[in-house]
């Protein structure tokens, strides 16, 4: 068997993952092969037919952590997380962000470090910038991932307690990325107060607002409050409309005053006399009122 039958054949073992791994590792080696590598993928996604992505079987959880901690590029990995969730794969989407997180997580303390001990240049901060851009990008994933994947009370409290270890590591140097995430996992669909807006059993507000240290464990715990309640209820509303839970929709909006929310759904619906009588009693921002006067266009009415 020739040496070049030998490395294909090797080649072809190799996970997603780790052949990337691969090639960001030679490229750091012999930096000319970039060029000729970016030349040949752009020859080939041009030859390439538009389809839907083909996930892996199963993930090399290690591969993608020392991915992440070698700064390899995961933009194309952290895009097949939605798709993971809109199939079922709540489970995957999780492996996958906590291999993410802890590969990340390695190499960016290393980086806070440098600087609040002054011993950085102006590269490590635009790496910090970029390690703090990343880790805030993920946290979002996870809070969708909370959101879209059924888990247990035991399942729960165990991813809890492992971000809230994450973010701990992170206070020292004055960074809080985990919030959003943490917010999802604390607030779920089988919150009380939320289960009795969404059933339409009451308009009383989810959560008053108040100021709250950003990470004063001892203050949400007490007031029961998420670190940043309007961006939660944002993402219930987003995640009801992808489920098509349209009526609950409906009763969030209500309750949380989202008139500009609440009169568009009710347009998307064909439920145009129910949408004019709430627009009159709303209150909109100038951009809204633009964006209803154009809805209502559409439907043949004019605000």
């Amino acid at each position: 068997m020739s040496d070049v039958t030998l490395l294909n054949n090797r080649l072809a073992t190799l996970e997603k993952t780790q052949l990337c791994l691969l090639i960001n590792q030679l490229v750091e080696k012999y930096p000319l092969l970039q060029s000729v590598i970016i030349k040949q993928l752009d020859t080939w996604q041009g030859e390439q037919v538009q389809e839907s992505p083909q996930l892996p079987a199963h993930i090399d959880v290690r591969a993608v952590q020392q991915l992440a901690s070698h700064g390899g590029d995961l933009s194309a990995l952290l895009a097949t997380i939605p798709h993971y969730l809109d199939t079922q794969q709540g489970q995957t989407a999780l492996a996958v962000l906590e291999a993410v997180t802890l590969g990340t997580l390695d190499i960016a303390i290393t980086t806070f470090h440098k600087i609040s001990q002054d011993k950085a240049n102006h590269t490590d901060f635009i790496a910090q910038a970029n390690y703090i851009r990343l880790l805030s990008a993920v946290s979002e994933l996870w809070a969708d991932s909370f959101l879209k994947t059924t888990l247990s009370a035991k399942s729960r409290q165990a991813w809890q307690n492992k971000l809230t270890g994450w973010q701990t590591q992170l206070v020292h140097y004055m960074v809080y990325v985990f919030d959003t995430a943490i917010d999802a996992l604390r607030f779920g669909w089988d919150y009380p107060p939320l289960q009795q807006i969404l059933q339409g059993e009451t308009t009383t507000l989810l959560w008053q607002e108040t100021e709250l240290d950003m990470w004063d464990e001892s203050t949400t715990e007490e007031t029961n409050q998420p670190y940043d309640a309007d961006a939660l209820i944002s993402r219930y509303l987003r995640i009801l409309k992808e489920k098509g839970n349209y009526q609950s929709y409906l009763y969030l909006a209500q309750a949380d005053g989202r008139d500009y929310e609440r009169v568009m759904m009710l347009l998307q619906l064909n439920r145009v006399a129910e949408a004019i009588q709430h627009y009159r009693e709303g209150l909109y921002n100038t951009t809204e009122i633009e964006q209803l006067r154009a809805a209502f266009a559409a439907v043949g009415e004019t605000i």
